[in-house]
This record gives structure tokens, sequence and C-alpha cells, in this order.
């Protein structure tokens, strides 16, 4: 991978860490890849993000990507794929059965 697409792949992770960071606070951090293949991209509560910023993103290939090392690192939280292509605003992909649970949870609490 050239130092262009390092880069643009740096700058979609932190726009990502800094708006659940809006959220969250300083607990979201970007991830550390040095820490090994199993560590997400943005370290959120709640959530596994695996972030792909390309011309052509295959947003399925990410989110099995999340899932398979969120499953490696033996985490908790939701895989998700925050994906965005060239000049395109931003998607969101999780597993339905994920958003499913999520739907029951929040109407469980009284959320509208």
């Amino acid at each position: 991978m050239g130092r262009h697409s390092r880069q643009k792949g740096k700058r979609g992770e932190q726009e990502v860490a800094r708006r659940l960071r809006a959220i969250f606070g300083d607990v979201v951090k970007r991830g550390w890849q040095a820490a090994g293949p199993a560590a997400p991209d943005v370290d959120a509560p709640f959530f596994w993000v695996e972030c792909k910023r390309q011309k052509r993103v295959n947003i399925m290939q990410a989110l099995r990507q999340a899932s398979d090392e969120r499953e490696k690192a033996n985490d908790p939280r939701t895989p998700i794929a925050h994906c965005q292509q060239d000049r395109e605003p931003g998607t969101v992909t999780m597993w339905a059965d994920d958003w499913f649970e999520w739907v029951e949870d929040w109407k469980a609490r009284g959320e509208r």
C-alpha cells in the first residue's frame, strides 16, 4: 500500500474517531494496528470499528474483516464497517442480527 493510500486511511480513521469522541469522550482512540491484526481501526465503546476510505469500497469485505478480527480478539463489541468511497458520504454497515438486537434494547429502554 502506498503512502497516499495510508494517509487517506489514517485521515478516515481520525475523522471517525473525532466524531465518536464528540459523543463518548476521550475513551475513543484510533486503534493501534501495531498491536496486531486483531485491533479495531477505532477503539470505541460498544463498537468494533473497521474503517475503509477507498476509490471503490467492498463493504461486505470490510464488515467480514471487522467481525473476524473482533472474534480473534474475543471482544464482545458489535462489529461495524465505516466505509467512504471517494467524493461520497460515509456509510455504516452492521449485521442485521446485531441491528435487531440494538433495536430490541432501545425498545426495552423505552427510547423513541
